[in-house]
């Protein structure tokens, strides 16, 4: 785990990053990618409910959502506005339940 120590990503996890950087790359850069490969992994795992490369994508959104709802909750401090602290965690809190749905989205699928 040392290989991450001193990472972007780990900064971010930790607090240390900019909220804007955070929100900016690590959300919005990602959002389109993100999107098109849930997408496809969904149609996949609808008509193959045990499809490996449907779990493994839904594993990696599910683990930059958490990293992202975790990071920006933790940078949203980091912000020259009050506002934007605000709408941070708040943001943070709706990708949280992103994850909570994703979550009994895939259980609803498994017992399909």
């Amino acid at each position: 785990m040392h290989m991450f120590k001193n990472t972007w990503i780990a900064n971010a996890y930790s607090g240390g990053a900019k909220l804007w950087k955070v929100f900016w790359i690590g959300y919005v850069g990602t959002l389109l990618p993100v999107t098109i490969l849930a997408n496809i992994a969904k149609e996949t795992a609808v008509k193959n409910p045990t499809s490996f490369f449907s779990f493994a994508v839904f594993l990696i959104v599910w683990l930059l959502y958490a990293w992202l709802a975790i990071s920006l909750w933790r940078c949203a401090r980091n912000s020259s506005h009050r506002a934007f602290t605000l709408l941070g965690r708040l943001w943070s809190i709706v990708l949280g339940i992103f994850l909570l749905s994703g979550i009994l989205l895939v259980f609803q699928i498994a017992k399909a």
